[in-house]
């Protein structure tokens, strides 16, 4: 797994938590970053096997755009982390007994083929927030586009209590959640921000003041060794 130093960050969490508004927030407040703006997720009702495979695809999508950032002296922040996305994706849909979790297992197991290939972010930034905060603002989200795709609040806080034990926790679905996850967190590059205890500047400025300490803000690697794992 290789870490790019010229990427850095990628936030992560689920449809609704405020990823887009706090990449965008960052990408406007720091010099240099440069908001990725690729809809990762956008399934819809393909919530099966070949759902997935689309999903894993268009991962590989936002990698490519990542290293076209970087060739052009940007430095990326994207909203979903691609391999970890897609990996935490799958697991929600075979604990809501939507796929298979035999068919999940394996197809998140070779995702580790992924993870030689594609570039990671110095940092992760979790964002979560209850179900009933999500609910509400799918909701609003839903009837602002004429849209009324309702979101049942006991499928959502399955949804966020998978999130929860993987970040808050520290149990896994697959080896493969926890080879990324463990990655930042033993690294220090991990930051959890709850976006339904604060506003959204709030929600900001405390992630704009964990890339500070990091280093990540003013280009620091860290010691030497830290940027890659095997």
């Amino acid at each position: 797994m290789k870490i790019e130093t010229e990427y850095p960050v990628s936030l992560s969490g689920m449809h609704g938590t405020g990823k887009k508004t706090l990449r965008d927030g960052l990408a406007a407040r720091v010099e240099r970053f440069s908001g990725v703006d690729y809809k990762l997720l956008q399934l819809g009702r393909m919530v099966d096997e070949d759902g997935l495979r689309v999903f894993r695809e268009r991962a590989a999508d936002q990698d490519r755009l990542v290293r076209d950032h970087i060739a052009r002296g940007l430095w990326p922040v994207t909203s979903r982390h691609g391999v970890l996305d897609v990996a935490i994706t799958a697991c929600s849909m075979s604990r809501l007994g939507r796929i298979d979790p035999a068919a999940v297992d394996a197809f998140v197991a070779s995702l580790a083929n992924d993870l030689e290939r594609a570039a990671m972010p110095r940092a992760l930034v979790i964002v979560l927030t209850s179900a009933e905060v999500l609910q509400d603002r799918l909701l609003a989200r839903d009837q602002q586009a004429g849209s009324s795709n309702a979101r049942g609040l006991g499928k959502l806080a399955r949804m966020v209590e998978l999130m929860q034990e993987i970040f808050l926790a520290e149990r896994y679905p697959h080896a493969v959640v926890e080879r990324i996850v463990r990655r930042y967190r033993d690294a220090g590059d991990l930051f959890i921000v709850d976006t339904g205890a604060r506003d959204r500047a709030g929600a900001l400025a405390e992630a704009i003041g964990f890339l500070e300490r990091r280093g990540i803000l003013s280009g620091q690697t860290g010691p030497a060794g830290e940027r890659a794992i095997a």
